[in-house]
């Protein structure tokens, strides 16, 4: 989908890449690391890789910008690994990290209606989302309301609604349990 861009390095600044091809869009070759390069000192950071828990000292220093992550679990489903406390700043930036075995990757979501409108609904209309949750509103006005009692609230968490196949499987052992007598 176009919804991720996953700078293309060879080094450990995945997080650096992400952010700044969220900062400096490029309209040709997103993924291109030599977009971004140019760019490198406008960012304080002090250590690579950036680990998930060192976001936070990130944002201190670079007061403009606020990180999310999301990850994807062993299922395929994408959920909140962490949410940024901060509101209001010039750049807010959605990245996914990718994980396999001992190793990580973060990529840019440059469009988290596109990758997370799927999993609620088939309308095509832009949703707005919730960063420690994942509720989502058609209406952006709707959605920072609830961010704002949300945030705070709890850490960032999942919704995991049961599948099809199991709602069935419920409703087949209730059938079941009903024609049983005593």
């Amino acid at each position: 989908t176009h919804a991720v861009v996953n700078v293309k390095n060879d080094d450990n600044k995945c997080f650096i890449w992400s952010i700044l091809a969220q900062i400096f869009p490029v309209k040709d070759h997103r993924e291109r690391v030599n977009h971004y390069q140019k760019h490198e000192k406008e960012l304080n950071v002090e250590c690579f890789p950036v680990r998930v828990k060192d976001i936070g000292k990130f944002e201190l220093v670079n007061p403009d910008i606020a990180v999310n992550v999301l990850a994807i679990n062993e299922d395929g489903v994408i959920y909140p690994l962490r949410a940024t406390k901060e509101r209001g700043r010039k750049h807010e930036v959605w990245l996914l990290l990718l994980t396999d075995g001992s190793k990580a990757h973060y990529t840019l979501v440059s469009n988290v209606s596109r990758l997370l409108s799927n999993r609620i609904s088939k309308n095509n209309g832009t949703r707005y989302f919730c960063p420690n949750c994942l509720f989502s509103s058609l209406t952006e006005h709707v959605t920072v309301r609830h961010i704002a009692e949300c945030t705070g609230l709890h850490k960032p968490v999942s919704i995991k609604f049961p599948s099809s196949a199991a709602k069935e499987r419920k409703i087949a052992e209730e059938e079941s349990e009903e024609g049983i007598e005593d």
